[in-house]
Formats: structure tokens, C-alpha cells, sequence
């Protein structure tokens, strides 16, 4: 599933023909409405229903490739992207004054939120197109900080993504309804950027990417990497595994096309 506040494509937008979005949206549990089962009765739900804590990090490096070769059920993948390249200045204010806060809080609880809210890994990134590039925000107000260690760092680049990979989809949508900054920032945003609010036909670009993930459907390999990095720390639990391999391999499911059924919308 990909969603975005403009027509330019980022992510999943690459990979098919965009419509407007008219139902399912607006609501909590959209995202879940837009997804197709594999098969009658799937709730795309783990079969886990908490995680483990992962090992602790260390300067330990894990030698040689190394390939994951089992994951639970039901993974849920989400990029959360921002770019406010495009914002004019009116709008720009209009941000710093009423978002920026409220947004770097969200993403540093999200990215932060570890095994314990069903996070399984998450990693933020900045500047994945073009040079590195300061401004997303032209103040340094920060809005109400609930995270002990402030706010996480890299969220001024003016183009930032973050991967996030959830143990199901039910863990992310909990936490989008439980973390009281996130419901107050997606009440306010669809007010500014709604029919008839200050900010409609606004330049910022945001974007989602959403895929629900069976245990076949992933491949992941690491080369030289700390022993704590990704789904390399949870290799112990049961339902994660991994191997050493001397060459890259893609699994089955990678080897012949996939037919798109999408629901009607």
C-alpha cells in the first residue's frame, strides 16, 4: 500500500499507477481496510504476541554473510516518509509553529519504541536522495518532550524516511491510537491540511509505504555487521534464524512474478 499528500511518487508509488484516494482513509484502521488477505480469515496478525528482547548491543561483530532464513508470520513493513523541500515560507511557519514538535516527538517514541510496543527494528534515515541538507524546521522549538533522551537525532534534514519493521500490523495501529502526541499531531494535521483548513493544496510531501510481510516473503543478509544489527539480534528466538552462506541467495518466492490483486477501493 502507498499513500502520499501529492501526486510525486516516492517508495511503492514507483511500482503502480496512482488514484485518488476517495474511501478508506480518515479513519482509524484505514490502512488495515486497503490490505488483501491471502485468504479468507487472514487478520494479518502474528503469531507471536510479544517479542522477546533482542541481544544486547555490542561492539561484537558477526563475521562473514550472514542470512536470515526463517521469520514469524505477518511482519509488518512501514516507511514513514517527509520531505519539506518544496514548503514556501507561509507554510513553512505555519509548520514550525504547529507540527514540528509534535512530529519529531512522534518519530523519536516510534523509532524508539522497541520490542516491548512490538517494535522489531527500526531505523531512521535522512537525505537518501541528493547531498545532506539542514532545514526542515527554521526554529529549534521541540514542543512537549516526553522521551527521556530528548528528541532523536536527524530530524532537520530536509528529506527523511523511516523504516520501520512492526511485529504486526495491530502493534503499529496501537500505537498510532495509545501515544496521545501522535493522535493530537493526525487531529491536527487533518484539520491544516484538510477541505477548507489553512493549509490545503499545501506543498509539504509526505508518504507511507505499508506490506504485510509472510515468512517467505523476506530476505535479509548482513556482511560484517555488529551482531545486534536488525533481525541479526533476534536470531536465538525460535520463530528467527539465520546461517552462513558463502554467496547471496534470493528465496523461492523471489523467483517468478507476482499477480496483484487489489481490492476494490
Amino acid at each position: 500500500m502507498y499513500e502520499s499528500t501529492a501526486e510525486q511518487r516516492a517508495g511503492f508509488g514507483n511500482c503502480g499507477k496512482l488514484i485518488p484516494l476517495t474511501e478508506k482513509t480518515g479513519y482509524w484502521g484505514a490502512y488495515r481496510s486497503r490490505m488483501t488477505p491471502d485468504f479468507t480469515g487472514d487478520t494479518f496478525s502474528s503469531p507471536l504476541s510479544t517479542l522477546t528482547e533482542p541481544r544486547s548491543f555490542s561492539d561484537k561483530i558477526r563475521p562473514g554473510r550472514v542470512r536470515m532464513t526463517k521469520f514469524p508470520e505477518n511482519l509488518c513493513v512501514v516507511v514513514e516518509g517527509q520531505d519539506y523541500s518544496a514548503m514556501k515560507e507561509k507554510e513553512r511557519n505555519y509548520w514550525n509553529e504547529n507540527f514540528d514538535g509534535l512530529t519529531k516527538q512522534w518519530v523519536t517514541n516510534v523509532v524508539t519504541a522497541g520490542p516491548q510496543r512490538g517494535m522489531v527494528s527500526a531505523r531512521a534515515c535522512h537525505a537518501f536522495a541528493g547531498e545532506k541538507s539542514l532545514g526542515a524546521t527554521s526554529t529549534t522549538s521541540n514542543g512537549d518532550t516526553t522521551s527521556k533522551n530528548g528528541i532523536f537525532p536527524g530530524l532537520d534534514y530536509v528529506r527523511q524516511a523511516q523504516i520501520l519493521f512492526w511485529l504486526d500490523l495491530s502493534k503499529m495501529e496501537y500505537m498510532g491510537k495509545w501515544d496521545k502526541g501522535h493522535v493530537k499531531l493526525r487531529r491536527n494535521f487533518m484539520s491544516a491540511y484538510g477541505p477548507g483548513g489553512p493549509m490545503e493544496g499545501g506543498d509539504l510531501f509526505l508518504w507511507v509505504d505499508l506490506g504485510i510481510l509472510k515468512s517467505k516473503e523476506i530476505d535479509a543478509e548482513y556482511i560484517g555487521c555488529y551482531d545486534s544489527t536488525g533481525f541479526l539480534a533476534f536470531d536465538e528466538h525460535p520463530l528467527f534464524a539465520s546461517e552462513l552462506v558463502t554467496a547471496a541467495e534470493l528465496p523461492a518466492f523471489f523467483e517468478r512474478p507476482i499477480s496483484c490483486r487489489p481490492i476494490e477501493w
